[in-house]
């Protein structure tokens, strides 16, 4: 065994540990989850299909080699006042951390959600965690997780048309 086949396992029994401790209430809910991209507005969106949801993670391409990205819509992202939070997304391979500052998620109204906001380059590490395949864990200021069910190919056209 390599080095480098003992730090993947590594890193999908870590994965795996993390997503059984965490609580029922924590964990990504029994609901539909989908991954979409839009053309149209040149974003990916990661949400439960329930009424009245909130993106648990959405990104818009912005300037040329940006993203806006918002992660959470949920209690616990700080208090939607701007202060700073930080969020870790990690796959069995690979790990980001994004640093931003709460705000007011794109459905505060029904759902009272605070996100982590930031705006990040097209090269930021989240891209490579949008690729890896199987579920992906949020930690820090989000403790939850989110199947791919859809996202790899939705993250790859999404990556396509922010690089126009």
């Amino acid at each position: 065994m390599t080095v480098r086949t003992f730090d993947m396992r590594a890193r999908v029994l870590t994965l795996a540990f993390a997503l059984a401790a965490l609580s029922p209430d924590r964990a990504a809910s029994a609901e539909p989850f989908h991954w979409t991209f839009s053309a149209e507005s040149r974003s990916l969106i990661g949400m439960e299909q329930v009424e009245e949801g909130d993106y648990a993670f959405h990104a818009v391409c912005s300037a040329p080699g940006a993203v806006k990205l918002g992660i959470g819509a949920a209690s616990g992202v700080g208090k939607g006042e701007g202060e700073k939070v930080s969020i870790t997304l990690s796959t069995a391979s690979h790990s980001a951390r994004i640093d931003g500052t709460s705000g007011n998620s794109a459905n505060f109204e029904m759902t009272a959600g605070v996100e982590l906001q930031a705006t990040v380059q097209l090269t930021h590490p989240v891209f490579q965690i949008l690729l890896d395949p199987g579920p992906i864990l949020a930690t820090g200021a989000l403790e939850q997780s989110w199947p791919d069910q859809g996202r790899t190919a939705a993250a790859t056209k999404f990556l396509a048309a922010c690089r126009k």
